[in-house]
């Protein structure tokens, strides 16, 4: 363990530090209304910590280059470099909510074959993992900065426009198709008729060029 500008660093993921600040225990105390919550303090302060790895991931993921994950009074922080598309970094700003989600699932998937553990931490835990996960993911997802949600929504729209291109695509390849085999029929029927058999052929390759600017199209 160190320390560094208020914060310790507690451990390392793939190189980069994981910190804590100084005001993750005031916080901590804060959030649990000034009483003695241990197991409380401990699920809180793991959310966030999923939180951040859940950017972490994706960061590593998109070979950008990761420097730290500190956690801090009012939530925590991802730091990386590097030049992500539009994409890259709406998928980055899901990360840590989609973790929560797996947190999420886990829990209710222990909670429902293992049965509910008894003990008064056992039930501030589960508060936290469940209810207080839920609330945070809820946060997060408000479009407004500094919170993920500005970043993640727009995600939706590049999703719509790609399936809107792809169907685009499927139905060009479907009259492209169309218009092949009745080139071709007129090809075998024009075989005996050399003007015809001209005629055919530059038909086809119109309609090749046309397959050939629909897949330009279709990859900007």
């Amino acid at each position: 363990m160190t320390m560094a500008k208020g914060t310790l660093t507690l451990a390392h993921y793939h190189g980069a530090p994981i910190r804590v600040h100084w005001s993750v225990p005031i916080a901590a105390l804060v959030f649990s209304r000034f009483r003695f919550a241990p197991a409380f303090w401990a699920g809180f302060f793991g959310l966030i910590v999923i939180h951040e790895l859940g950017h972490a991931l994706l960061v590593r993921r998109f070979g950008l280059t990761l420097h730290s994950i500190t956690v801090h009074g009012l939530g925590g922080s991802c730091s990386y470099s590097g030049m992500p598309s539009r994409r890259q970094g709406a998928l980055i700003a899901w990360g840590g909510v989609w973790a929560q989600a797996l947190l999420l699932g886990t829990t209710l998937a222990t909670w429902t074959f293992l049965g509910p553990f008894s003990g008064v931490h056992a039930a501030e835990l589960y508060g936290v993992l469940v209810y207080t996960n839920l609330l945070i993911i809820g946060l997060n997802l408000i479009p407004l900065e500094p919170l993920d949600g500005a970043q993640a929504w727009p995600l939706l729209g590049m999703l719509g426009r790609d399936v809107k291109r792809r169907s685009r695509a499927r139905r060009h390849a479907v009259q492209v198709k169309r218009s092949v085999s009745d080139e071709l029929r007129e090809f075998d029927a024009a075989t005996q008729d050399p003007e015809r058999l001209k005629e055919a052929d530059k038909a086809i390759q119109d309609i090749l060029r046309d397959v050939d600017r629909a897949d330009s199209k279709s990859t900007d």
